[in-house]
């Protein structure tokens, strides 16, 4: 065979080859082969680290790093309230604590101050005990020079003596079992993904899902997206969790699983043994089967931009949408939940429907929109503008002459929720955790808004940041922000609460007091008439002795609320004061 002969047989099994292996490249490590469908749930498995939105990195260094050292702890504890623009009041705690790796006690006090002058003292010390179990206890010398605590051990029998039942308490408590309860590993996961996404796909038609481009702004930043999205409706998702609740009684290694979780949390032998969680469940199958869900259509969006799930949204009409997002080394998760709704789909009440649903009258998607995503109008005939539920979702396209896109700096913007799922006026309570980590320091937050359409209600805000372990020190702190409005009046007021804490590896502490029998009232040692008499005594008197301390820096009022104690005000507000706590 000639050389030309070879290589007319050669170049093109070569050139097969290669353009094989092109696409064997496009379509592992793109998505230009793959479905709607397959894209959904590609990006979607992404947001397994959800369960790691209210996790900070840095306890489990921490810990590590106190377990395994003595160290000294120094902390202030701060308080302020201000109502309206001139009134204010703050009062600091200064806290300290030691602990001591050769004999694992642990010694901590409070010491509420007036400026340089110590106005009153509480300490806590823990004593290692392997044998006979920790203890704990605490101790004001204002009220009695004695410390008041419990045993670690034994704690089933001490319920018992108060008529507590024992099926709900447990006979050591281990805080690391209560922190690690809701860890899977990945083989569970894998499981749990195995098991039960299938179910979810069988029960959804690829005609629900649809894919487009858009550019959405998260935290200040936008990003272009591809929208990969799902609708299905009430009935579906009724199916799909009894479906999911039948699979569960015959699914041995899950139903272990949640036995051990909820052995774990005391929650009683109907969650731990297996016919009483199988009837549970029953039970469950029996409620949803009795529910109306016809009017809570499901849609799900995920955002991706380059290979990375950036956003996910889960808006289950008239009842709670729940937002995700996930970049630059910060997760956000927003959900809104109107109240009463779920009360009102059990009770299997018809509630309004309310949106514009993506499916048309044969529940396939509608393709024909003459909504565009963009002023070009070229990248997709599905227009995510009919997706959206809800007047306020994050989703709402707005247009401009220059580019499209969803601005939520704060996620979702708090000024759209005047009516929400249909329900005009209905309480939607919103609930934001974010988290935001980095090498030095993760941050998480917690806010808490209760009527997003009453201004007057206390918002809460709750913050830790937790630094690494770096030169053998650790500095935290936390902060506690309370804010309410009152519409009719025009006042408001400002709660907040800062704690700082610097804590720092010593070769050698302060020695920390052994607890005994002499020096300290155990809680397990007593019959329960003895010690409840004994600590109401102390709780009366520590609340005197605290109630007089307050007054001295010009705390409690009548309605128990802190007064500014103005130079011009001083003798009255004093004198106040003092009446309050003879009344008190």
């Amino acid at each position: 065979m000639t050389k030309k002969k070879i290589l007319m047989i050669v170049i093109p099994v070569a050139a097969i080859v290669i353009i094989g292996i092109i696409f064997a490249i496009l379509f592992f490590a793109t998505d230009i082969f793959k479905s709607d469908e397959e894209q959904f749930w590609t990006y979607m498995a992404q947001n397994e680290d959800i369960t790691t939105v209210l996790e900070n990195d840095k306890l489990a260094a921490q810990t590590d790093f106190k377990s395994g050292n003595s160290y000294n702890s120094t902390g202030n504890f701060t308080f302020s309230l201000t109502q309206g623009e001139n009134s204010s009041k703050t009062f600091n705690v200064v806290t300290t604590a030691r602990h001591d790796i050769n004999n694992g006690r642990t010694y901590a006090d409070a010491t509420l101050k007036n400026g340089d002058i110590d106005l009153f003292n509480v300490s806590f010390i823990k004593n290692q005990d392997a044998t006979n179990g920790d203890i704990y206890a605490i101790k004001s010398s204002d009220v009695v020079d004695a410390y008041v605590g419990f045993r670690n051990a034994g704690l089933k029998q001490l319920a018992a003596k108060y008529n507590i039942s024992t099926d709900v308490v447990p006979d050591t408590i281990n805080i690391d079992d209560y922190t690690n309860v809701f860890d899977l590993t990945d083989e569970q996961k894998q499981h749990i993904y195995d098991t039960y996404l299938p179910i979810i796909q069988n029960n959804i038609s690829k005609d629900n899902y649809a894919k487009t481009n858009q550019d959405v702004q998260i935290d200040g930043e936008t990003y272009n997206a591809n929208v990969y999205a799902v609708q299905f409706t009430g009935d579906q998702l009724k199916q799909i969790i009894i479906d999911c609740l039948n699979t569960l009684k015959t699914d041995t290694e899950t139903m272990v699983l949640i036995s051990n979780k909820a052995s774990t949390l005391n929650m009683g032998v109907e969650y731990t043994d297996m016919t009483n969680l199988t009837m549970k469940i029953n039970n469950l199958i029996e409620t949803i089967n009795n529910s109306d869900l016809s009017n809570n259509t499901t849609t799900i969006y995920v955002y991706e931009n380059y290979d990375e799930t950036i956003r996910t949204v889960v808006d289950i009409e008239n009842f709670i949408e729940i937002t995700y997002d996930r970049i630059n080394s910060k997760q956000i998760l927003t959900i809104d939940y109107t109240q009463g709704s779920l009360e009102t789909i059990i009770d299997t009440t018809s509630m309004t429907q309310s949106s514009n649903n993506i499916l048309g009258n044969d529940n396939t998607l509608d393709t024909t929109s003459e909504a565009t995503i963009n002023d070009t109008n070229t990248d997709s005939n599905i227009m995510l503008e009919n997706l959206t539920t809800t007047e306020n979702a994050v989703d709402n396209v707005e247009t401009s002459n220059t580019a499209n896109v969803v601005d939520d700096t704060n996620v979702i913007d708090l000024n759209a929720a005047e009516t929400t799922n249909g329900q005009e006026n209905a309480t939607v309570t919103r609930l934001v955790i974010t988290k935001t980590a980095n090498d030095q320091n993760t941050s998480n937050n917690i806010t808490i808004i209760p009527d997003l359409n009453d201004e007057s209600t206390n918002n809460i805000s709750i913050t830790y940041d937790m630094s690494a372990v770096a030169n053998d020190t650790i500095n935290n702190s936390y902060n506690i922000t309370i804010s309410t409005n009152d519409i009719l009046t025009g006042s408001s007021s400002t709660t907040t609460i800062d704690y700082t804490t610097n804590t720092v590896r010593a070769d050698q502490v302060e020695e920390i007091q052994e607890l005994t029998d002499s020096n300290a009232v155990i809680a397990n040692n007593y019959d329960a008439n003895q010690f409840t008499a004994f600590m109401n005594q102390w709780i009366t008197a520590f609340s005197q002795v605290l109630t007089e301390k307050m007054a001295t820096i010009g705390m409690g009022d009548e309605s128990g609320v802190l007064a500014e104690q103005t130079d011009n005000q001083e003798g009255e507000q004093t004198t106040q004061n003092e009446a309050d706590t003879t009344d008190q």
